[in-house]
């Protein structure tokens, strides 16, 4: 879906278009099969996932017709990043009940789709999922996986699925914050860490940041 959709499924003029909202997750997701080169987790949740520290408040979520019972996380506990992304994230389809893919941000991802729809600002949700990693991975550049030494160049994205599949990313590591910015309500209210990680894909989009999401609800919306 571009923004070209407006014009051609709406009927609404490309010249009444003053501004173009990319609203983009704190993470990546996907559905269904193909290349995920940032993908931490699989629906199956069969994967090896990326181990991390979780410095947050415990958390106890029921899991519908999970055997395996309430998916729980406790300070200090070791998790599989993606698995908890996918609970705690509610990474679920809302008719098939399949877990989305989810993986850590991915830069060139977001690059490419600004580029293609010509985005003036980005809307970043659900940044409280990743509330209580003590460290936060970007995948900031791609490289291909035969030549990895050779970093692909900036807003480069491979035009063939199967070049897709060719590509590893390069990461950048932040640290992450442990309170719960749920009931923040201006961005000044977030932890440090939270906003110099908001400014960080703002830098790297090149694209501003106009507002970020740390809840559900409408009023969990913070414009900057």
């Amino acid at each position: 879906t571009t923004i070209g959709g407006v014009c051609t499924g709406l009927g609404v003029p490309p010249k009444v278009i003053d501004s173009i909202v990319g609203v983009v997750k704190a993470y990546t997701t996907r559905v269904g099969n193909g290349p995920f080169p940032a993908e931490l987790q699989n629906e199956r949740q069969d994967l090896p996932d990326f181990m991390g520290e979780y410095i947050g408040q415990p958390v106890t979520l029921e899991r519908k017709d999970d055997p395996r019972g309430p998916y729980k996380l406790a300070t200090g506990d070791a998790v599989k990043v993606g698995e908890m992304l996918q609970e705690v994230g509610h990474e679920y389809g809302t008719t098939t009940g399949r877990r989305r893919r989810c993986g850590w941000l991915d830069i060139p991802l977001v690059k490419y789709s600004s580029m293609v729809n010509g985005f003036t600002s980005v809307s970043i949700t659900k940044l409280d999922v990743l509330t209580g990693l003590k460290e936060i991975r970007i995948a900031v550049a791609y490289r291909n996986v035969e030549m990895t030494e050779v970093r692909l160049p900036s807003g480069y994205f491979p035009s063939h699925l199967e070049d897709l599949k060719k590509v590893v990313c390069e990461y950048e590591t932040m640290e992450g914050w442990s309170e719960d910015i749920s009931k923040c309500r201006r961005f000044g209210d977030l932890p440090e860490n939270a906003k110099r990680y908001v400014m960080r894909i703002q830098e790297l989009v090149g694209v501003p940041v106009s507002s970020v999401g740390v809840g559900p609800d409408r009023n969990d919306l913070l414009i900057l």
